[in-house]
């Protein structure tokens, strides 16, 4: 109707359709926790509520997974659930409308979160389309293009090519010219029109589909002849943040300190942890990750516990490490800071999303040493930040309708304001380099996209003598994407505010004294 009646209504009511479908399972949890607090305000109830539902979970995952079928166990936690549910919807009638509330916002109140030189692009990918819906401050269009085999061939090359473990020696010439090719023809198809207003500086992403698998950062403004060159690269012209849907402009909230700072789990794998996860237990360890650290030849982090205690330096707080980082210990402590951070083995179940675990020490035979999602939405966080140092942490199977099922969005769902994951593996020797200097630039008050950009220039600069060059290409530096609130999770320093007061005081002083010479030498 918009291409027929140029009504800008029908633009935005296909806009308002598109948001609807941007994580509506995450938000549709979010709404329950949100109607919880609002309407009932009862720690006692919503506990007993938070309860139940986990035990419903946990007994309809157990029913639909498991070879013999208990109906008495999952009947009974059902209808529990259910019964507690509706006697609270009847007693706080406000809890049933707030529950089925999905917020989406309007183009206006997303302008209103934009200044002159930022653009939020919403991607919807159809079935034979692909859609970008473009917010500016002071203007709103759409593109579109098809979602052809062209498109998908580049689009995975890109994809494969990057999550490749590439070692330092590896013969990689083919590698970096199919990456070239794919990264600007990618370019070319999903940023090249919405960046068209010379002024845009600043982008805010909401991906849809396979698109939450790509770091826009590494995408290419042109060809280049070598993929060290980073003088065209997106990242170097647009800072750049991610959305899982576009509400989450309005809980860009600044950081108020309200729990304790740092806690920090990061374990090199002792051999006991390392031999136990290689012999496939039904009731602990499934065997599909026992299949993996077999034949994968997975072993010891040996930089995770170093990057972990090299944190705790910057954000002080508490750490556990190696025998120490156990699933008991996260799950009892994670609720009370601000900043979570696990370095350690996860990995992805594409087929059931609800197997994909964080790998931490096993103390004995009998310990579930695997935290997974179900485990994490039973979490009742309270962080501005979780990073997930670990493989594969922002990747996870594409559910149609709902995006992606990773660890970094279901750490968001459990609470945390914002969540730093990776896209593929990477090597634990770079990445605690990488942490250290984020953290670093974070201390410093920066924004956490500001800090990740940074960190991640930083890593390209081709001056930069302390990076091996061959880590300087996007397989290492274009893994890291963060998801959420991208405000400072700590106050700049005094001297740096009174440097920035002394600089602008002296640029005012100066200015004052040409223009006034100016009109003594027109008299």
């Amino acid at each position: 109707m918009f291409k027929l009646t140029s009504n800008n209504k029908y633009l935005e009511s296909a806009f308002l359709y598109a948001q609807k479908y941007n994580s509506f399972q995450l938000r549709e949890q979010l709404s329950e926790k949100k109607a919880l607090d609002l309407a009932i305000n009862n720690k006692t109830l919503i506990n007993r509520y938070d309860e139940l539902k986990s035990r419903y979970l946990d007994a309809t995952n157990n029913y639909h997974n498991s070879t013999e079928k208990n109906d008495v166990n999952y009947i009974k936690s059902k209808n529990l659930f259910l019964s507690f549910s509706d006697s609270l919807q009847n007693v706080f009638p406000k809890f049933k409308v707030l529950k089925k509330k999905i917020d989406v916002i309007s183009i206006s109140q997303i302008q209103s979160k934009l200044d002159n030189q930022s653009a939020l692009i919403n991607y919807f990918v159809g079935d034979s389309n692909v859609y970008i819906f473009c917010v500016y401050k002071n203007d709103f269009t759409y593109f579109r293009f098809e979602y052809n085999q062209e498109f998908k061939d580049n689009l995975t090359s890109y994809i494969s090519i990057l999550s490749n473990d590439i070692k330092p020696g590896t013969n990689i010439d083919s590698l970096e010219q199919s990456f070239i090719f794919a990264a600007h023809y990618l370019y070319e198809r999903l940023i090249k029109n919405p960046t068209d207003k010379a002024s845009i500086k600043n982008l805010i992403i909401v991906p849809d589909g396979l698109l939450y698998r790509i770091p826009f950062e590494a995408l290419l403004s042109e060809k280049i002849n070598s993929w060290k060159d980073p003088s065209k690269y997106l990242i170097t012209k647009y800072d750049t943040r991610y959305l899982y849907y576009c509400e989450q402009l309005n809980q860009n909230t600044p950081f108020t300190k309200s729990l304790d700072g740092y806690l920090g789990m990061g374990l090199e794998y002792d051999k006991y942890t390392l031999d136990e996860m290689k012999n496939y237990k039904q009731d602990t360890i499934p065997s599909w990750i026992s299949e993996k650290f077999r034949s994968e030849s997975l072993s010891h982090l040996y930089f995770a516990d170093d990057e972990v205690i090299s944190i705790s330096k910057i954000f002080p707080g508490k750490h556990f490490v190696n025998l120490e980082a156990t699933k008991s210990n996260f799950i009892n402590n994670a609720q009370n800071y601000d900043i979570l951070h696990l370095s350690a083995h996860s990995f992805v179940d594409f087929d059931q999303p609800e197997k994909t675990s964080v790998v931490l020490t096993k103390s004995d035979a009998k310990t579930n040493n695997l935290l997974s999602l179900e485990d994490v939405l039973h979490l009742n966080l309270h962080s501005q930040l979780v990073t997930l140092s670990s493989c594969n942490s922002a990747s996870g199977k594409i559910l149609e309708g709902e995006g992606i099922s990773s660890l970094s969005k279901t750490f968001f769902e459990a609470g945390s304001s914002s969540v730093l994951g990776s896209c593929w593996s990477v090597s634990d020797e770079i990445t605690k380099m990488f942490m250290e200097s984020f953290y670093k630039k974070l201390k410093m008050g920066m924004e956490k996209d500001q800090a990740l950009r940074e960190t991640k220039l930083d890593m390209i600069a081709m001056d930069n003598d302390k990076i091996n060059p061959a880590y300087k290409i996007p397989p290492y530096w274009a893994a890291w994407v963060i998801y959420g609130n991208d405000a400072p999770i700590y106050e700049k320093p005094a001297y740096i505010r009174y440097l920035l007061y002394s600089l602008l005081s002296a640029f005012v002083i100066i200015l004052a004294y040409v223009i006034a010479k100016h009109k003594l030498s027109q008299a």
